[in-house]
């Protein structure tokens, strides 16, 4: 099963995307091409759900992105969730553990669905 890589694109609020779709024509809408997978297939794509899974963090957001999933037959995989959270003052090994853990399952997956929780990107 082969997806096409996803073009990074500027960031567009839900808005401007709203508002963008709600410009094209029923004709036009459905003449766009996509990628369709079908229903049965969707458990076999490994998604690389990237998010600050951890368990003292609020996970409502991520639990309505994991639910909302689910809900369209996704199975995702958790790094966090499978691999373990780093305790505090982990040691080099420990770090390289989860380090290599986190590498395999990455290449264990076709798309990598990044959940930012601020609406705000970061500055580094």
């Amino acid at each position: 099963m082969l997806l096409r890589p996803i073009l990074k694109l500027p960031i567009q609020t839900f808005q401007e995307v709203r508002r963008r779709d709600q410009r094209l024509s029923l004709d036009e809408m459905t003449s766009l091409w996509g990628t369709f997978l079908p229903w049965s297939a969707r458990p076999a794509v490994q998604i690389y759900f990237a998010a600050p899974d951890f368990a003292r963090a609020d996970r409502t957001a991520i639990d309505q992105a994991l639910k909302a999933l689910a809900y369209h037959n996704f199975a995702p995989r958790r790094p966090v969730v499978e691999n373990g959270e780093l305790p505090p003052n982990s040691d080099a090994a420990t770090l390289r553990n989860i380090y290599e853990k986190d590498c395999e399952l990455l290449k264990k997956c076709t798309l990598v669905l990044r959940f930012r929780l601020s609406a705000t990107p970061e500055r580094s």
